[in-house]
């Protein structure tokens, strides 16, 4: 299991006062489900995981009112459970796929008996539709791939030297020669593996990048599919810019220019593929 920043905001928000629902958006892949469920299971006595995309019948929880007490009975009688009052997270996982759940959220929340955890991909919590949205009783926080720190502690560096290396780093003084060969090692594996969690294990485990780019590459395939899918008619298009984002910001001026995609390329053509 990989160490997270994200705990530290998962714990804070754990002991808050007044607590509100928490959403955890982020893309695809970054860990965000992996992360929420070691949490649950580590600090709650029951941990609770709805998946509205695995189990696209737990929606009919929600497709009548919205009340807590309706809700949780519902789910109840699905075999969800058990519900116990301040000893239970509830994870819905792919809010996305069930807009009512998130509509719902506020009375949850205001009935106060159980904690609440909602993730879902950025892209389609972005695009998705939904009726009424739980002002004021929502907590956001954002998850991204693992940074570099946290790939060095993927990498059994220990706290001593991310410290020297930080103190290093804040007052512009070098470090000692064999530390900084070290440490350049690790970062020219970080810029080839990314902080993808998928990936990093990969690496770590069998120390292939063979293996490692497959991963990779599996996980912009889910990319594309993933854009495709909110593109309407225009998921070809879409495809295709996505596709053209690396040669065209690795040049010099970083600037994305339709008329490289194709000759003739337009705004009226492509501009809502960009978009």
């Amino acid at each position: 299991m990989l160490e997270r920043k994200i705990f530290n905001k998962f714990n804070n928000w754990r002991i808050s006062k007044d607590k509100k629902a928490l959403l955890v958006k982020g893309a695809r892949q970054v860990g965000k489900t992996t992360s929420i469920r070691t949490f649950g299971k580590k600090n709650y006595k029951h941990y609770i995981e709805i998946n509205f995309e695995k189990t696209p019948s737990a929606r009919e929880a929600f497709a009548g009112d919205l009340d807590a007490k309706t809700i949780i009975l519902n789910l109840s009688a699905m075999g969800y459970g058990p519900f116990e009052k301040g000893e239970t997270l509830v994870f819905f996982d792919e809010i996305q796929s069930c807009p009512a759940a998130r509509t719902a959220i506020k009375f949850l929340v205001e009935d106060g008996a159980y904690d609440y955890i909602e993730s879902g991909s950025l892209l389609g919590i972005n695009y998705k539709e939904v009726s009424s949205y739980p002002v004021g009783f929502e907590e956001q926080v954002e998850m991204y791939p693992l940074d570099f720190e946290e790939f060095l502690w993927a990498n059994g560096v220990s706290s001593d030297v991310i410290a020297l290396l930080r103190q290093a780093y804040e007052r512009l003084t070098p470090l000692p020669d064999f530390l900084h060969e070290q440490m350049m090692n690790h970062f020219r594996r970080f810029l080839i593996v990314g902080g993808m969690p998928e990936a990093v294990m990969a690496f770590l485990t069998d120390n292939d990048l063979k293996k490692t780019r497959r991963v990779q590459a599996t996980i912009l395939d889910g990319y594309r599919n993933d854009i495709a899918k909110y593109a309407g008619t225009e998921r070809h298009l879409a495809k295709r810019v996505f596709d053209a984002i690396p040669e065209q910001l690795c040049k010099k001026d970083k600037r994305f220019v339709l008329a490289d995609l194709e000759k003739g390329a337009s705004q009226r053509k492509f501009g809502d593929a960009t978009q």
